[in-house]
């Protein structure tokens, strides 16, 4: 099995090139890190499949970049179309514009490879077939569980030694689910013929929460994430959260009717990161020889290009007592590290944000402010993400333990916690093959 999902990376760390369907893969077994909590050599694998490697289903890589919308060709034309863009996003674009070019042209002077390693792919025609589990099944009215509900359910205890079969996704909605083992394990739901049954393969140490989130009612803590005690804290909250988004709604690959409050989805932002983020001036893990509990308290949100999303996250991050101390810009490259759209292209952007948050002032976290990380690599199915555990492992913990929690998260991680009502999507056995 492959080792590692970064193909190129400088020694000041902030330029990557990662390789998505590596990263996602890797993701489903335990890393290095979390191997040290329970001295293992190499990455467990799942009790269910051959000696064959499992190896996540992808578009074919772009060979050329997409054809964007023609730029004005006049001055004149130029600057009335800058005039509709607001000043403060024209001026956080174009500060982008150098980090970019230079991280792109410092992996071309020192990687001469595809800048993505060999995929299992599927044309597009297919993956437009591939229904997700919550396509055939539906989704579930947030507002239909009430909180005492909610709290009166067990969790769900997963076996890796045993196929665990369901009647319906009904009976583990706004439930906890947890695969306690050091393996894998397969969680079976009834498709739309008995023959075509959904399987979805666990990571070893997860937990998922399959649940709509709803922000209509930031204030309301019982409303934030189903099932979830209060008392949970993480060092590291991932959220992907879905910004309204023309283009995306048109699409409809993401449901994002329910998000059209801005101030509504950045204070359900703000209010999970005050709730569920670890305050080491408040609470400290215990720690032991053997043991080392990070003290981190991390939040990261993706965001869309415009301004408002862009706001929203840094709102929700500061009003949640955390400073802003990086972004890292995901480029998105063809297989020969061409942006996918000009880079200084006034209509589409080729790469998407992670804001990174901490808490403490920047003196007390050693941490420049300002700093662009570059993370290259070649699009994958459409609006999946790099996992970037290894990064964030490598980055933020070192070799201490963590608890991370991935909220509007679409496919499991290994040791970490998942909530969304797409939680299990790219964990259904029908994106994954064997090689």
């Amino acid at each position: 099995m492959k080792q590692s999902s970064i193909l190129y990376e400088n020694a000041s760390q902030t330029v990557f090139l990662i390789d998505i369907p590596t990263s996602i893969t890797l993701a489903q077994y335990l890393s290095r890190t979390q191997q040290l909590r329970f001295s293992q050599p190499e990455p467990l694998t799942t009790t269910t499949t051959s000696t064959k490697e499992r190896q996540i289903l992808s578009t074919p890589p772009l060979r050329e970049p997409y054809r964007s919308p023609p730029e004005p060709k006049t001055d004149a034309a130029r600057i009335r179309l800058l005039e509709r863009i607001p000043l403060v996003e024209r001026e956080y674009h174009a500060n982008l514009i150098a980090p970019v070019r230079d991280g792109l042209d410092e992996i071309r002077g020192c990687y001469d490879k595809e800048w993505c390693l060999e995929r299992v792919t599927v044309d597009s025609g297919e993956e437009s077939r591939k229904r997700s589990f919550e396509d055939v099944h539906g989704d579930y009215d947030s507002y239909g569980y009430g909180s005492e509900a909610v709290g009166s359910q067990p969790p769900v205890i997963l076996s890796p030694t045993c196929t665990n079969h369901f009647l319906s996704m009904t009976e583990l909605s706004n439930a906890i689910v947890k695969n306690p083992s050091q393996q894998s394990a397969s969680l079976v739901i009834p498709g739309e013929s008995p023959a075509k049954p959904h399987i979805f393969t666990v990571p070893a140490l997860s937990n998922f929460l399959h649940c709509a989130l709803s922000t209509s009612q930031p204030n309301s803590a019982q409303h934030l994430i189903p099932g979830l005690s209060k008392s949970h804290k993480f060092n590291l909250i991932l959220l992907d959260p879905p910004w309204p988004n023309r283009s995306v709604r048109r699409s409809r690959h993401y449901n994002t009717q329910a998000y059209f409050d801005m101030d509504g989805l950045s204070g359900f932002i703000r209010n999970i990161l005050r709730m569920h983020l670890l305050n080491p001036s408040t609470y400290l893990p215990p720690e032991t020889e053997t043991r080392k509990q990070s003290k981190e308290c991390i939040a990261a949100i993706w965001i869309t290009n415009a301004e408002k999303p862009r706001k929203a996250a840094y709102d929700a991050i500061y009003d949640a007592g955390l400073v802003v101390c990086e972004e890292w810009v995901w480029v998105k490259t063809t297989a020969s590290g061409e942006p996918i759209m000009p880079v200084d292209g006034l209509w589409r952007k080729p790469y998407e944000v992670l804001v990174i948050g901490r808490k403490g002032g920047l003196e007390e976290v050693g941490w420049n402010g300002g700093v662009v990380r570059i993370i290259a690599a070649v699009p994958d199915v459409h609006s999946r993400k790099p996992n970037l555990r290894e990064v964030l492992e490598r980055m933020l913990f070192g070799d201490c333990e963590y608890e991370a929690l991935e909220v509007f998260a679409r496919n499991l991680t290994a040791g970490w916690w998942g909530v969304g009502n797409e939680v299990l999507k790219f964990n259904d056995e029908e994106w994954w093959a064997l090689e």
